[in-house]
């Protein structure tokens, strides 16, 4: 269910790399590790917007070592 909401979140805010980050570890925690590759990468590439996105996109650096 929270990859469910998650990715809602990310469609609705698209631009904000947190969303992406957390929706990775939502589908990390569901075994699709492909796909939270995809959305960790994706986080990394967003412009920064909001004050979080340095950490969130520190985050998506530090599962996407562990990932791969």
């Amino acid at each position: 269910e929270a990859v469910r909401f998650l990715g809602r979140a990310a469609e609705l805010s698209p631009a904000l790399p947190a969303h992406r980050v957390e929706l990775g570890h939502a589908l990390l925690a569901d075994g699709q590790s492909d796909a939270a590759k995809k959305s960790f990468e994706q986080s990394l590439v967003m412009p920064q917007r909001e004050k979080y996105d340095d950490e969130a996109r520190r985050r998506a650096r530090a599962a996407l070592a562990k990932i791969r």
